[in-house]
């Protein structure tokens, strides 16, 4: 049915998970994470409420050993697999005699990997051997896991193929909220209906992190640090349909009207708006007193009317 990995961060306390399935919207299904408290991931025969059950045994001080357990005790568990990892200590899992299968699990300190419905075995393996080669944030770190599992097998690692995927990550801090600003610790991504949910799954992973440049291009010191943190943006999704338009404006109002003539070109080949999104952004930097506004107005003047003029 799913394969995922549930993981504490050793060096940031952060917690988080990911999965990928043949069944639709996976992501608001089966994994669970709590600021603060921990991850679990509750599949095959368990149900949906167990997530929340196994995150408040941990709440109130269980160990991930303790609290999986208990939920073991549960009727329907011998069907299930149920996984937690907490504040401290070792990560857990459960895999109930009657799990569908190919099922298995395996915990490594603070991860645990765990699948069912497999075509291939050896899928929590690779998933954890995955995730300690791999470098970065933890979400980028998940994500690698499933991109690896993801090759095992001739169309994936579940016998049925595959349809969504999902990663999600919350802070150390108990009851921290997500801010959107760009150092927000909380990642919370998914593909609900795809031929290809990892790949889309890294590929917004990636969106999501250039994004995060945006919004502290929103609040830089200056034009320069602006532009800069914008061009970070760019180089991590060239060609994104945000990304590729705010560079233009951004390259127009430093005054570049070369470059920005072709940047607003290619833009619009991804966002057919960014004409119409220019024309609003010159007005507004024209209103604030943008020198640049002049340079920007007169690029966009010069595609509505077909005719080039002199930078």
């Amino acid at each position: 049915m799913t394969l995922s990995i549930i993981a504490r961060c050793e060096e940031t306390g952060r917690f988080g998970y990911a999965v990928a399935s043949c069944v639709l919207a996976v992501g608001t299904r089966i994994c669970g994470a709590r600021a603060g408290v921990g991850a679990v991931a509750v599949q095959d025969g368990g149900w949906l409420h167990w997530r929340d059950a196994l995150l408040d045994l941990l709440d109130r001080g269980l160990t991930a050993a303790e609290a999986t357990a208990m939920l073991a005790l549960a009727e329907d568990a011998p069907a299930s697999q149920i996984a937690a990892v907490g504040a401290g200590g070792p990560a857990s899992a459960v895999t109930g005699p009657s799990s569908t299968p190919v099922t298995s699990h395996l915990v490594r300190g603070a991860a645990s990997a765990q699948a069912n419905t497999m075509a291939v075995t050896g899928v929590p393996e690779t998933l954890l051997e995955a995730f300690a080669a791999a470098d970065g944030p933890l979400e980028h770190r998940l994500v690698a896991a499933l991109l690896a599992a993801d090759i095992l097998g001739d169309h994936g690692p579940d016998v049925r193929g595959r349809q969504s995927a999902a990663v999600r990550v919350v802070p150390a801090e108990r009851g921290r909220v997500p801010t959107g600003d760009a150092d927000d610790p909380h990642v919370d991504l998914r593909v609900d209906d795809s031929a290809h949910p990892t790949q889309d799954l890294a590929r917004l992973l990636d969106v999501h992190r250039a994004h995060r440049h945006l919004i502290a291009a929103g609040t830089a010191q200056d034009d320069v640090e602006r532009l800069a943190l914008v061009r970070r943006a760019a180089e991590t999704t060239p060609g994104e349909r945000v990304v590729a338009p705010l560079l233009a404006f951004r390259t127009a109002l430093a005054g570049d009207a070369d470059a920005a003539r072709e940047l607003l070109r290619e833009a619009a080949r991804s966002n057919p708006a960014t004409w119409q999104w220019g024309a609003r952004t010159a007005e507004r930097a024209a209103a604030a007193g943008d020198p640049g506004a002049e340079v920007l107005a007169r690029l966009v003047a010069e595609h509505d009317d077909g005719t080039p003029t002199a930078p």
